[in-house]
């Protein structure tokens, strides 16, 4: 493979990949915590992307820069998770976990513009489709180290001293990203600003909607915050039908959420599984959806989008329940055997619902504001991730994990008379 500089978002999306899993590993291996710290550092994280998404995508769109903006994210992320370390606290963790977002999400906004600065349009979707693919395996390549780092440690070194060193491993691919965007980004003066970027692209109705844990962050900076609350009234230029189905999506990501926050507490203390363990079986669903990917187009072609997201929306509200299903099979094989089909199952959702969802909403909004619409949709998405991991997080401490997927199903089942029903506009 020929280095150029998006081998740098390729490990960077390494360092990203691997601190998703690792912190909610950390605070429940090493610092004992339960899955209320767990959704708090979640939610909080969350919530820090999204102004920080904001307010760096809004500068660099300024400046008319990309490079300084890149190579900020790469090098707080890694001092970031350097620090993270040597964390001994939860209190530690939260703030330094959102610092970490903080600065990475430095070169999320202008990543994308980058890519197709010097390309005639007609060349760009296939540039950024190539671009996703570094990132999308770089995060899969990080769930990968992590499973190799802590297989190897764990039987010789305390799980803190394991866990601990992956936060240096994963900071320094961090570092090494930036040496190479240092070397292979040639600044030149913007041609396209990110705002100006995306109106074209969603008019085009591109799939845009970023593959993320804590939050979607490319499209963010396109919003007018003051206009957020008169969109859900239906004052706006979208009308009822698509108002309703942002509705929708808040409550989706929010059932989202409310599972997969606090699963990772799920897995260690009720099912008893390793860091590796953890680590390894979350390469399922991250493998399933890079895999389907490729094919997802077709498939909508043919079916619709909006059956697309029934299809989503059951399985999903069937499957969260079974999860429990596994406390009570005392075969380890036929544990871990469900729990790939259950990981293979919700990995495919995600992937179909990413692209359902986007096309439904370029679909319903007119060609004026589809720029505008995404970025509500991200806007939403990400809302809902912050309020759901919250409660996934309370309800999972304070109730069960029984009540906690139970809970995030019946939030799903309130959303399908308007996935299935919208008002066209």
């Amino acid at each position: 493979m020929k280095l150029n500089w998006q081998f740098s978002f390729l490990l960077g999306n390494v360092a990203v990949g691997g601190n998703s899993l690792l912190i909610p590993l950390f605070i429940i291996a090493v610092l004992d915590g339960g899955a209320k710290d767990v959704g708090l550092v979640a939610g909080a994280t969350s919530l820090v992307g999204v102004f920080a998404s904001i307010f760096w995508g809004r500068l660099s769109d300024r400046l008319k820069r990309r490079k300084p903006f890149i190579l900020l994210g790469f090098l707080g992320g890694a001092v970031m998770l350097f620090f993270l370390a040597a964390a001994d606290n939860i209190r530690h963790i939260l703030l330094l976990n959102a610092s970490f977002n903080f600065f990475w999400m430095a070169g999320v906004p202008v990543s994308i513009p980058l890519v197709i600065e010097q390309l005639d349009r007609l060349q760009w979707e296939e540039a950024i489709s190539k671009f996703n693919r570094y990132t999308g395996f770089g995060w899969v390549f990080g769930l990968l180290l992590g499973t190799i780092w802590t297989t190897l440690l764990t039987p010789h070194f305390e799980e803190a001293i394991a866990l601990r060193s992956l936060f240096i491993v994963l900071g320094s691919l961090s570092f090494v990203a930036a040496a190479i965007a240092s070397a292979f980004i040639v600044e030149k003066r913007a041609k396209v600003t990110a705002r100006r970027f995306f109106s074209l692209m969603t008019t085009r109705g591109s799939r845009l909607v970023e593959k993320f844990r804590y939050a979607p962050s490319h499209l963010y900076h396109l919003l007018s915050w003051k206009a957020v609350a008169s969109y859900l009234r239906g004052s706006n230029i979208f009308g009822r039908g698509l108002t309703l189905y942002f509705y929708a999506v808040l409550f989706i990501f929010t059932g989202f959420a409310v599972i997969f926050v606090p699963l990772p507490v799920f897995f260690q203390r009720e099912l008893g599984f390793s860091s590796a363990m953890i680590f390894s079986i979350n390469l399922v669903p991250a493998l399933a959806s890079a895999v389907l990917y490729y094919v997802i187009g077709s498939a909508l072609r043919r079916v619709g989008n909006r059956m697309i997201q029934l299809l989503v929306l059951i399985s999903r509200i069937l499957v969260f329940p079974l999860f429990y299903l596994l406390v009570l099979i005392d075969s380890p094989l036929q544990q871990i055997g469900l729990l790939v089909i259950l990981f293979i199952l919700t990995g495919s959702s995600w992937a179909f619902f990413n692209v359902a969802s986007t096309a439904l909403v370029s679909r319903l909004a007119n060609g004026e504001t589809k720029g505008q619409a995404l970025g509500i949709f991200n806007a939403l998405a990400g809302g809902g991730w912050i309020i759901g991991a919250i409660i996934g997080g309370a309800l999972a401490e304070n109730v069960g994990f029984l009540a906690t997927f139970i809970a995030g199903s019946v939030i799903l089942l309130l959303t399908i008379p308007i996935v299935v029903f919208p008002l066209e506009k």
